[in-house]
């Protein structure tokens, strides 16, 4: 076996073991389409019965940037980034290593995270968090995709998934079961895919005939508490509403504890519909109807776009994939009953 100085192989042996150019062994090893059936043959067998294994970080001080994918999410706490996550490294397979970042949907940590990123050449940038709409941040260096959040105005690819469709989703189905005072719980209205929700929300009921008041929404963070809180501002203020659109199923099971908590019952006393459609949504006591956001898909494709441009060594064309939703059936929704408000039909815990 031929081997380096310092004992290991490298790929100017692999190269010549292989009886290619070395350049035509690097493009085998990033699994580039330009090389020909039998060199790849040849250099895949020399790497096979070598155990070869490439030293990434002298590959990034020839190329001026590592083998890692840099991926910028709010959240490795929740089933819908871990599902991203994982669409992303079925698309990458073994060529590319992921550094995941969790901002907390804080700007100042979104930030700090790609300027570290940057910091460490990573390969390429897939950012599905964006607490502002500035995209100077971003160099053009380095590829970059979008996935579910995105600016307004991008440019750079991005891979989302139809969310004023899932909000007119969820709000149709409540419309067909004949609820007319359905309120929606969201997060913040700063994120794009939000308000996109809430603008399907608010199209549904005005194809209804129907002006939501006020009253009926609140925002807030994506969590359990944020929910609870809602439900019991719900139930404390006397809400009139008979159905209610989440964007979250978490905040959802927030707000089906509030309601559990006085007495009250999903759907008996109110008809609930969420977003997302984690596995979590079919386990609750009370199976959540969502609207599917196909979030593995997102990933896959996401990683698909950052794979090629890479590949392509160059700036690639601005696209955008916009995938479509399912609504999911389940046991959240029924008909309202004629009766009082949240406030006046609660009575305490049950027993």
């Amino acid at each position: 076996m031929v081997q380096s100085h310092d004992g290991h192989l490298t790929i100017k042996d692999v190269a010549r073991l292989a009886g290619v150019s070395r350049s035509t062994a690097s493009r085998v090893l990033t699994n580039h389409p330009r090389v020909s059936a039998t060199a790849r043959e040849a250099v895949q067998r020399v790497i096979a019965e070598t155990k070869y294994r490439p030293n990434h970080v002298a590959r990034a001080l020839v190329l001026g940037r590592s083998a890692l994918i840099g991926v910028v999410v709010p959240s490795i706490a929740t089933a819908f980034y871990a599902e991203l996550i994982r669409g992303i490294e079925k698309a990458l397979g073994d060529e590319f290593t992921l550094a995941i970042v969790s901002t907390e949907d804080d700007e100042h940590l979104e930030r700090r995270a790609l300027e570290r990123l940057y910091e460490a050449r990573v390969a390429g940038l897939i950012v599905s968090t964006l607490r502002h709409q500035s995209q100077d941040v971003f160099g053009e260096d380095i590829p970059l995709i979008f996935a579910n959040r995105a600016p307004t105005e991008p440019r750079h690819s991005v891979v989302t998934y139809d969310n004023f469709r899932m909000g007119y989703l969820a709000t149709s189905v409540l419309l067909q079961h004949g609820h007319r005072k359905i309120g929606y719980v969201s997060a913040s209205l700063d994120l794009p895919t939000v308000w996109q929700r809430r603008e399907g929300y608010l199209q549904a009921m005005r194809d209804a005939g129907i002006a939501p008041a006020s009253s009926w929404s609140a925002t807030g963070d994506i969590t359990m508490q944020f929910g609870v809180q809602a439900g019991r501002r719900l139930v404390e203020e006397k809400t009139e509403i008979t159905g209610l659109f989440t964007d979250s199923e978490v905040v959802a099971i927030g707000v089906m504890e509030a309601l559990w908590q006085v007495g009250l019952a999903v759907p008996r006393d109110l008809s609930v519909v969420a977003c997302d459609d984690s596995p979590l949504a079919a386990l609750t006591p009370v199976s959540l109807t969502t609207v599917n956001a196909p979030r593995a898909m997102v990933g896959e494709l996401a990683g698909g776009l950052i794979k090629e441009a890479i590949h392509a060594g160059r700036p690639l064309d601005a696209r955008t994939v916009v995938l479509p939703v399912e609504l999911i059936v389940r046991n959240s929704v029924a008909p309202p009953r004629r009766q009082a408000d949240l406030g006046r039909r609660s009575h305490g815990r049950p027993t």
